[in-house]
């Protein structure tokens, strides 16, 4: 009753946006009716390739191609795409010219690719958050992320979008959240795109213990021959050990779910942040107790409850089940994937929030259990395990809120500027604003800049920290992959066996190919604060957060304040990635190809896989997330006017 209940509003709101969408988007091709000349539509081939979600659109080369929406720019690209998945490219500087920047391109691409389907992809964000991109561009300017946009503004004219068609066209999709939407019902038309999450049953189709085994092969295969640091953090013995327990728990028919649960301590004994194997559709409905427990320093406390149970609140538990506590830690630790190396900041951030929903899937708690606390005053107490929603829960004194932002910049005082950056996806405007705010606290001679990167999961760091460096300095040592061509592509989405330049660049070196990359990275002469830098770091300050908090350690340009990174000072796996699909399960594996070493070292080295080290690391309280107060800032500023007061 409840999946029909979700089916039928599920259905209610795709009418809702189909109606929303129809009243807003307009074609895309100037002076052509919505409908008019489309060339291939969700479902058809293209040679020997589905097009599983876009719109080809033709007409002649040079013909206006305008926004369909209002919005503003995600992001202004130039590309070719060799494949429906697969394109090489990158983000247009809006400084250049767009020819100065196609002739660099095409240069790169070493004649591999007709120029005539070099062209440019714009994306636009929607107020509604949906993204409407448009491949196959010949731009009048080359836009700026973050640029505000009009429905019917000109954003440049037709060219090649794919180098299979062979006459003049758009490729044109839509997206939310990162899934593909339907791209022909936002214009009213009769649609041929098929949602492929609400056709696979996720939690409740069991596969046979053939298809789980060739499901568990493909896995291994892709990452024995793929992944660049498989046994940097556990020995080969170990992973062969876990692929081969995992082989024997395949003798009995199970679902995607299930598998992907059995497959997560193998994730976290190669201890990559990058990867990650994820299910298409919905896991099932999560219950709990009405008394949620997490681990707070060392100890399992109760946070949260129902309202007629907070009487329980801020009590400790010392057994679930019979099962004591660190038994229950230990055994939840491998299951809680996405940090590299040894870190710990990742997985105790996770026991702290996400224990509970952990515990219960972890030990299959179901709708109807019961689970019995064992407390420190040695008190028994059972509760019945049910759904539970958000208005269900007491949060005593606190106020959740999470605020929408890409970065924010404030004074904190006459003499402290702040500047947080919560994502270093920025679009290029967010870019140039964070640049005039360091020029004008230069300028101004603040001596105390506060940069918070607390929830910051990564992006392009651009040239921040050459705007706050004392002295020329070196980023990346180099880079390397195991191999220059991948037998395990023929099961990825957005790869072709027969590709076999993508890293062209890289030169063979014993164990692997390398690109070597050492260039000493210059001081910005233009903008270059000189006051005292405070950097602000949680387990989730990962991938360029990481980065940039180790230029400030290595450095020595400033204080790290908080929690260890997610990711490792010395190395991280990034920049291509490889999706991998596992047989017909509906879980895909996103694998990253490239291994990024900042500098050369041995596993000895204390501090092999770990992360950034703050200076002053303040442990994590439940309180920290659902407060007003902010402990880690509090701290940081009472030390900033101990410094200034002589203290």
């Amino acid at each position: 009753m409840v999946r029909k209940s979700i089916l039928v509003l599920l259905i209610f709101f795709t009418i809702s946006f189909v109606l929303m969408s129809q009243e807003k988007a307009i074609w895309p091709l100037e002076n052509k009716g919505i409908g008019e000349n489309i060339i291939y539509q969700p479902q058809e081939y293209i040679e020997n390739e589905r097009n599983t979600s876009s719109l080809f659109i033709f007409g002649e080369e040079g013909d206006v191609i305008i926004a369909p929406t209002d919005g503003k720019i995600n992001n202004c690209k130039i590309s070719y795409l060799s494949t429906l998945n697969y394109s090489q490219g990158g983000t247009l500087d809006a400084t250049k010219s767009y020819k100065e920047q196609k002739d660099e391109f095409v240069k790169y691409l070493k004649g591999k690719a007709n120029p005539k389907y070099v062209n440019v992809t714009i994306s636009i964000l929607s107020d509604n958050g949906e993204v409407y991109t448009i491949r196959g561009l010949e731009p009048k300017i080359v836009f700026k992320s973050g640029e505000l946009i009009k429905k019917g503004q000109i954003l440049g004219s037709m060219s090649y979008a794919y180098q299979k068609i062979q006459k003049p066209c758009i490729m044109f999709s839509v997206s939310k959240n990162s899934k593909s939407i339907d791209p022909m019902y936002i214009f009213g038309l009769k649609s041929s795109f098929i949602n492929e999450d609400l056709y696979s049953d996720y939690v409740t189709k069991k596969h046979f213990p053939e298809q789980l085994k060739e499901a568990l092969r493909i896995v291994r295969e892709s990452l024995e021959e793929g992944h660049p640091g498989l046994y940097d953090y556990s020995d080969k013995e170990t992973i062969d050990h876990l692929f081969d327990s995992i082989a024997d728990k395949l003798s009995i028919p199970m679902t995607s779910e299930e598998l992907r649960k059995l497959l997560s301590p193998l994730l976290v004994a190669i201890g990559d942040s990058h990867l990650g194997i994820y299910g298409r559709g919905n896991a099932s409905m999560p219950s709990f107790p009405p008394v949620l427990f997490g681990l707070e320093n060392g100890r399992v406390k109760t946070f949260v409850a129902l309202k007629d149970f907070k009487s329980f609140i801020n009590k400790e538990i010392i057994e679930i089940n019979g099962i004591p506590v660190q038994t229950i830690i230990n055994k939840l630790k491998d299951y809680t994937p996405g940090s590299d190396g040894f870190i710990e900041s990742v997985r105790n951030e996770t026991l702290l929030l996400n224990m509970t929903p952990l515990f219960c899937d972890v030990y299959n708690i179901k709708s109807g259990s019961s689970i019995t606390y064992k407390f420190s005053d040695n008190t028994l107490t059972s509760f019945t395990c049910k759904e539970l929603t958000r208005e269900d829960i007491y949060l005593p004194d606190f106020q959740y809120s999470r605020e929408d932002f890409r970065y924010k910049t404030s004074f904190l005082s006459d003499r402290i500027a702040y500047l947080k950056i919560k994502t270093f996806e920025l679009y290029d405007t967010d870019k140039d604003s964070i640049k005039n705010f360091i020029s004008k606290i230069s300028k101004k001679n603040y001596p105390y800049l506060i940069i918070d990167l607390r929830g910051n999961k990564g992006g392009e760091i651009f040239d921040l920290f050459g705007m706050l460096a004392t002295k020329p300095y070196t980023d990346l040592l180099y880079s390397k992959v195991l191999k220059q061509d991948y037998n395990f592509f023929k099961y990825t989405y957005n790869y072709l066996p027969q590709m076999t330049d993508i890293f062209s660049d890289y030169q063979y070196n014993t164990d692997g190919y390398y690109f070597y990359q050492q260039p000493v990275l210059p001081v910005n002469d233009s903008i270059n604060y000189k006051g005292l830098l405070y950097v602000l770091t949680d387990a989730n300050s990962m991938s360029a957060s990481t980065i940039f908090a180790r230029l400030v350690k290595m450095n020595q340009r400033g204080m790290i304040i908080g929690q260890e990174t997610g990711t490792t000072i010395i190395q991280m796996n990034a920049v291509k990635f490889a999706s991998v699909n596992i047989a017909n399960t509906g879980l895909t594996m996103r694998m990253p190809l490239v291994k990024c070493v900042f500098y050369k070292t041995s596993k000895s080295d204390l501090l092999w896989g770990r992360g950034v080290i703050p200076d002053y690391p303040i442990d994590l309280k439940f309180e920290d997330f659902f407060s007003g107060d902010d402990r880690i800032l509090d701290f940081t500023v009472d030390l900033i006017r101990k410094k200034d007061q002589g203290n």
